[in-house]
């Protein structure tokens, strides 16, 4: 949804906040010496930023202008509006393709694991957080049994390490922290209200189905974990594949 995201733009840094030095650390490390990198959604440049200090070439691709706006309010030097199921890029055009907390958003999730590998020559690179528990798995399992399946890879890079295990993991960091869950949903809420009028509802007005989501997520936090905080783990891995792998990649459940 790009006119919903040219919404979000401004608020975005603020909800998921900004890169971890250790996790850029990790990125370059699994870069190598790559003359050429594609951020492919890289929205405000929460990466691409931090990696073009460190002497990256970087391009940020995204289809929302307002994202890269943001990107460009950081320094960086090239953004491209494209979509990441048809990269504007030519066959092998870059060294390595990097992405982050994007493929869950992708419908066609499969056509963006073929394009990153496509237009990358050697290596496509990703940034991994897993959270247990974790209330955006939460809403994204409520939101399946409420409007069904949606085509997407709900669990994201996860379930498609799984699927396609990497050639190389770099574990950046476990930590743990007391977080209140019920907050995750607060903000997917608050972002349905702010793209309201870009997608054509009134202004309290959420997307259709949402509201039954949040209702049956926020009772599975509070039957699973009470109405307090919880203690959360969060695991952050960066992992590395050669960019041919992702060419001839296979959705195992659609392989029959």
């Amino acid at each position: 949804m790009p006119g919903g995201f040219d919404v979000l733009a401004s608020q975005f840094d603020g909800w998921r906040g900004p890169a971890g030095s250790d996790e850029v650390a990790a990125i370059a490390r699994l870069l190598g010496h790559a003359k050429g990198v594609l951020d492919v959604g890289g929205g405000t440049g929460r990466y691409a930023a931090p990696l073009q200090e460190r002497g990256y070439p970087i391009t940020v691709v995204d289809p929302s202008r307002g994202m890269m706006a943001e990107a460009r309010k950081k320094g960086v030097r090239t953004c491209v509006e494209g979509r990441a199921e048809h990269l504007p890029f030519r066959d092998g055009s870059v060294d390595a393709v990097l992405f982050v907390e994007m493929l869950h958003l992708m419908p066609g999730w499969v056509d963006v694991v073929h394009e990153m590998g496509r237009v990358a020559r050697d290596r496509v690179v990703a940034l991994v957080k897993e959270r247990v528990p974790d209330g955006r798995r939460i809403y994204m399992e409520a939101r399946q049994r409420v409007l069904g399946p949606s085509g997407r890879l709900d669990e994201g890079v996860r379930a498609f390490r799984r699927s396609l295990p990497p050639a190389e993991t770099l574990h950046v960091r476990t930590s743990s922290h007391s977080v209140h869950l019920a907050k995750v949903l607060e903000a997917i809420e608050q972002q349905g209200y702010l793209t309201a009028e870009s997608e054509g509802r009134a202004p309290r007005e959420l997307p259709p189905g949402m509201e039954e989501v949040l209702r049956v997520a926020r009772q599975e936090m509070r039957d699973r974990f009470g109405p307090g905080p919880v203690e959360q783990v969060e695991r952050v891995d960066v992992l590395m594949w050669p960019s041919e792998s992702l060419r001839g990649f296979v959705d195992p459940k659609r392989a029959d």
